[in-house]
């Protein structure tokens, strides 16, 4: 799931989006063992805390909810889409 999430960081075979990176990372620490769990959390939080991220992917409150509702959504067996 931490590969998901990098494809969206970085573009590799998918359109870059950084809410749907965030909500992989976040089911990623929910799924893996405990080097996972802490790998994918240091890059979610990095998407969040690095300023430049934070400028280029513009991770604000209202998409760390959308990203947080998405991860939320797959844990329900729902797929993990965005609606825009």
């Amino acid at each position: 799931m931490i590969s998901l999430a990098e494809m969206y960081v970085e573009g590799r075979g998918v359109k870059r989006d950084k809410v749907l990176a965030y909500a992989w990372y976040t089911v990623a620490m929910e799924k893996g063992n405990e080097q996972q769990r802490k790998r994918a959390e240091m890059k979610r939080d990095r998407l969040v805390e690095n300023g430049i991220f934070r400028w280029f992917f513009g991770m604000t409150g209202g998409k760390i909810r959308e990203a947080e509702e998405l991860a939320r959504s797959y844990k329900e067996g729902q797929l993990l889409k965005r609606k825009s």
